[in-house]
């Protein structure tokens, strides 16, 4: 589990863990990666890593969240799925991880096969605020709940293919053909 922060030090110093391991993963598979490696290329005392950090599975964690949130800030306080709204949603949405400061961690996450992580703290992150919305004796909240976890795995899964193509299409592009299915009856193939 990652350590508050309270200090714009701390902050910094976890930044850099969180960086070298991003630059780690670009050349070796997460698995090989050590505590040591992280260390070394943020260039922080080992002993220091556990003033932040328990292991690299934190560092990992918190990477993902830290990117969710940029995420949720950038794109998805304002995701609307009405008609005519859909499409620009879509833009925003693909846009954020077409970026290359995001394209690169995405295509780090899947290339270690690590993208059901961003996955599980997306669901978990939608979990948490759903359960400030509905009581706990709240019928809605199964249901909330239940379509938070489909449009999370939906979302993910175009975007991951997306990321597999190499990105080849153009967030609006990936939009138009997104917003197709998104707006036309359910199981309709055709297009």
């Amino acid at each position: 589990m990652a350590k508050i922060c309270n200090s714009e030090l701390t902050a910094q110093r976890q930044y850099d863990l969180q960086n070298g391991l991003l630059q780690l993963m670009r050349v070796m598979p997460y698995e090989k990666i050590t505590v040591s490696g992280i260390c070394e290329k943020a260039s922080i005392p080992r002993r220091t890593f556990y003033r932040y950090f328990e292991c690299k599975e934190d560092v990992l964690k918190w990477t993902l969240n830290n990117l969710l949130e940029e995420f949720y800030l950038q794109v998805l306080f304002d995701f609307r799925m009405e008609p005519s709204a859909v499409r620009e949603s879509l833009v925003r949405f693909f846009g954020f991880w077409y970026q290359e400061e995001n394209r690169w961690k995405l295509e780090c996450l899947l290339e270690n096969g690590l993208e059901m992580q961003l996955v599980a703290c997306s669901m978990q992150k939608k979990s948490n605020e759903l359960a400030v919305i509905c009581s706990s004796q709240d019928d809605r909240l199964e249901r909330l709940t239940i379509s938070a976890i489909m449009g999370t795995t939906a979302f993910f899964s175009v975007l991951f293919y997306w990321c597999r193509d190499k990105f080849r299409q153009n967030p609006e592009q990936m939009a138009d053909h997104t917003a197709h299915y998104l707006t036309s009856p359910l199981f309709s193939l055709q297009r």
